[in-house]
């Protein structure tokens, strides 16, 4: 896990899993949004996975989708989750 902090205050988090080569969690505080926290936090996972990984998220958050896609993943495809069925896309990132 990796954490972000402006001044001592925790602002953000990712949770990887280089074995499964998944971003596992992301997270920003909603008052930290559009300042470049996710966009650290995701340059972080891009150095801990440099040999690329993958991620899902909900098919209805259309906020994570526009920020997933203004980072050019390799591809997206739209499924269900496996243990409870609802929509979920995933997206690659990483060489091609």
């Amino acid at each position: 896990m990796t954490v972000a902090d402006v001044a001592g205050t925790v602002v953000g988090f990712i949770a990887l899993r280089p074995d499964l080569a998944k971003l596992d969690q992301i997270f920003v505080a909603p008052d930290r949004h559009g300042q470049g926290v996710g966009q650290a936090l995701f340059a972080e996972a891009r150095r801990e996975m440099p040999h690329g990984f993958h991620l899902w998220t909900h098919g209805e958050n259309h906020r994570a989708q526009l920020f997933y896609e203004m980072l050019e993943p390799l591809r997206s495809e739209p499924g269900a989750h496996p243990k409870h069925g609802h929509p979920i896309i995933t997206y690659w990132f990483g060489t091609a």
